[in-house]
């Protein structure tokens, strides 16, 4: 893969990821759900969120690129079908 369609993919998976965890945080607040409520499935899913935004893309295989994004447009899913209704 080249480096700027890497790159290009990099920034398109930041946005996109970026923006579901926005959703959630919205969610988070609009319900009053403190990020550090224990035991709480929307929480344990906003620190999982935040471990993947933690990761270094830069150093990931183009095939570990395609399961991040998979990842992600899992996650938003879930999100548009399970909790965000």
């Amino acid at each position: 893969m080249i480096e700027y369609e890497k790159t290009v993919k990099i920034e398109l998976l930041n946005e996109f990821s970026k923006g579901t965890v926005a959703r959630l945080i919205g969610y988070l607040t609009k319900q009053n759900i403190a990020i550090d409520a224990p035991n709480n499935v929307h929480v344990v899913l906003f620190q999982q969120f935040k471990e993947m935004l933690n990761l270094n893309l830069f150093a990931l295989s183009y095939d570990e690129l395609e399961q991040v994004e998979q990842y992600w447009l899992a996650m938003d899913k879930l999100l548009n079908n399970r909790f965000l209704q």
